[in-house]
């Protein structure tokens, strides 16, 4: 990552109000009746004030309004050679299955453009070139490098139009030669920008958060497309186009649920569908997520953001003219960041350094802004977003505009002040032996402890490490060699180990091959150099076991944070996920079972496990009735050691 101040705490999407004369010009300039030139001056003296307004509010980064086109997807493709403008869209050109695509036909509202290509894909001039030095020689010469602006991504029409629609089959004979040609051309215009002085893009994709509603992947189903193929086809095309980019451009990603006229939205859905792929996969140096209501879903997809990576939060709305309690959108941001900070392997104040917030979309993404949101309240909307990012960060770094620019390096530390969150939304500490171990070497084989969490990122622990080996065949602890939560979990007291995973020196996260949207995580120790043994030998695991034991499609989702070396810890935390149960411990979770509860699937039957002064284990089973969650049972030490109690406990 480049050090320089790009994105800010406080941020915004893009789009802005337009005044009504410049309303009044695109209008005559759809009929005709005034010329391009007419309307492009129009353009310049709304963009021209508009970048004053925004310096005299303290608004960050400047930003054209998009008063630059008719809408944020407008002005691209069909200036591309190969590709033909249709305006309106036939019903018989799009694809309904697509959110947008549904929810205007049944409003009744017309489809309203489209760019069709119908010969192969040429750069014969910039598209957006006019449109960038609107704004650029709008903003003083020191202000130009934060100056955002904005673009629509590949695969926009692409979903929107019916399959085969997009695209002649004549010219390309699939989805890869496509996209390869029109890749080619976002290269050749990212660099056309950046040599006029553009260091802040972003391409503004509601397409990807499509994936993210059950109707769209259920409709694509329908007609016989696959969206995991189409998803990937997306992201890929996504990388494609931002590749090679300047080291000192800063290029970020939009990602909403739809924002059409008078705020209307095309579909709902958690990013937990496709968070994993999303934020592993994508090359940006920042996501702008929509967060202002609960059809975004909680912060929990939120784990998978890698270090590096910046996030900027949209948790305040440009759908309703209201403003929201500052002090509970402070409250969110601090609860995403725990998530954050857990996933990541560090502090909720480390992870605060790139985090940023800013509204959910655009104010006027296709034109015409939400019932009753005037200049005056968007202005008072975007004050909110900064008055709230001086007191979640108010020792960074501030600018003239005195919001709070930050240097996304992967090394930064915050220097404001230490964070306070909610209860039990707080960091965790790992174990100590997680403390103790020792920088992974450049080829060091390592070896794998046990089975400890499901989704934790593996970042810095895997390092520069070559390959994991799991190579070897592990009886039971002598200690516990008789201990039956072993046969309740393998036939054997035998556990054969061997499989050996890849990672190339490059690598920032590990992913696990057949566990693409729900990944079961090992906790990595090294070896010790003077043993040549593992730091922890007593806890090993059978990752065949494992593998068909917790590999169904309704396994839960469940983090583990924190860890201990007895081999109860990790048998009590299997045996949970494989009966589909929750498995709760106040010394790891810092929670209770019934405040666990509202966190976790599957809380029918709840195991909790507490430790006597002689280390140990009872199991508590935990049940709900009549909407209560009560203890139902419960097992001592010399239940537990019995096979056959333990068995109809846990049964």
């Amino acid at each position: 990552m480049t050090g320089h101040e790009l994105p800010f705490h406080a941020d915004h999407i893009g789009s802005l109000i337009r005044p009504a004369a410049l309303s009044s010009l695109q209008e005559q300039a759809d009929a005709g009746t005034i010329t391009p030139a007419q309307l492009r001056q129009g353009q310049r003296d709304a963009i021209a004030d508009i970048v004053e307004k925004q310096r005299a509010h303290g608004v960050r980064a400047l930003s054209s309004g998009e008063f630059d086109r008719k809408y944020y997807f407008s002005g691209f493709f069909e200036k591309l050679g190969g590709f033909r403008e249709v305006s309106p869209v036939p019903w018989e050109l799009a694809r309904l299955s697509a959110p947008p695509i549904a929810a205007l036909k049944k409003a009744g509202r017309p489809y309203m453009m489209a760019a069709v290509c119908e010969g192969k894909i040429t750069y014969d001039a910039s598209p957006y070139l006019e449109n960038w030095k609107l704004l650029r020689d709008s903003v003083p010469e020191e202000l130009r490098a934060e100056c955002k602006f904005t673009m629509p991504p590949p695969c926009y029409f692409h979903l929107r139009l019916a399959p085969g629609k997009s695209y002649k089959t004549s010219v390309y004979p699939d989805d890869d030669a496509f996209f390869a040609d029109l890749a080619r051309a976002y290269r050749r215009e990212i660099k056309t920008l950046y040599d006029a002085g553009l260091r802040n893009l972003q391409i503004d994709d509601p397409t990807l958060a499509y994936f993210c509603s059950d109707d769209m992947v259920e409709s694509l189903r329908a007609e016989g497309d696959d969206p995991d193929r189409l998803l990937d086809l997306y992201l890929r095309a996504h990388n494609d186009c931002i590749a090679g980019r300047p080291a000192d451009m800063h290029v970020g990603l939009h990602v909403c649920r739809g924002n059409f006229s008078k705020s209307m939205h095309f579909s709902e859905g958690s990013y937990e569908k496709i968070a994993q792929k999303f934020f592993t996969t994508l090359d940006y140096d920042t996501f702008f997520l929509e967060y202002d209501n609960p059809r975004s879903g909680g912060f929990e997809p939120l784990r998978f953001l890698p270090r590096g990576k910046n996030v900027v939060l949209g948790v305040v709305t440009t759908k309703d003219a209201r403003l929201e309690d500052a002090e509970t959108v402070k409250s969110r941001v601090l609860e995403a960041a725990a998530i954050i900070a857990r996933g990541q392997g560090r502090s909720v104040d480390e992870a605060m350094a790139n985090i940023g917030i800013s509204p959910q979309c655009g104010f006027a993404s296709v034109a015409v802004g939400a019932d009753g949101m005037t200049e005056e309240k968007m202005f008072d909307k975007l004050k909110l977003v900064g008055d709230i990012a001086k007191e979640l960060w108010p020792e960074a770094s501030p600018r003239a505009s005195g919001l709070t620019p930050h240097k996304y390096t992967t090394q930064s530390k915050s220097r404001r002040a230490k964070a306070t969150y909610p209860a039990n939304s707080g960091p965790q500490k790992l174990s100590s032996l997680e403390s103790r171990r020792k920088p992974l070497g450049k080829n060091q084989t390592v070896f794998v402890d046990g089975i400890f969490a499901l989704n934790f990122s593996l970042q810095n622990s895997v390092g520069a490490a070559s390959s994991l080996e799991f190579n070897r065949t592990v009886l039971p602890p002598p200690a516990h060699r008789d201990n039956p939560l072993y046969s309740c979990l393998w036939p054997s007291d035998k556990i054969p180990i061997s499989r050996t995973l890849v990672v190339p020196p490059s690598a920032k996260q590990l992913q696990l091959p057949g566990f693409a949207s729900r990944a079961f995580i090992v906790f990595i120790s090294s070896e010790d150099p003077e043993t040549k043994q593992p730091w922890c030998p007593d806890v090993r695991a059978s990752w065949p076991h494992i593998q068909a034991a917790f590999g169904g499609e309704d396994a839960p989702t469940v983090s583990v944070v924190e860890v201990g070396q007895r081999p109860e810890y990790v048998l009590l935390f299997l045996l949970s996920l494989r009966h589909k149960s929750l498995w709760c411990n106040k010394r790891i979770q810092g929670q209770t079972a019934d405040t666990g509860l509202r966190r976790w699937r599957n809380p029918e039957n709840v195991f909790r496990k507490n430790w006597n002064v002689n280390g140990v284990p009872t199991l508590a089973k935990y049940e709900r009735v009549d909407g209560e969650v009560v203890e139902t049972a419960r097992l001592d030490e010399n239940g537990i050691m019995d096979e056959a109690k333990l068995r109809g406990f846990i049964g």
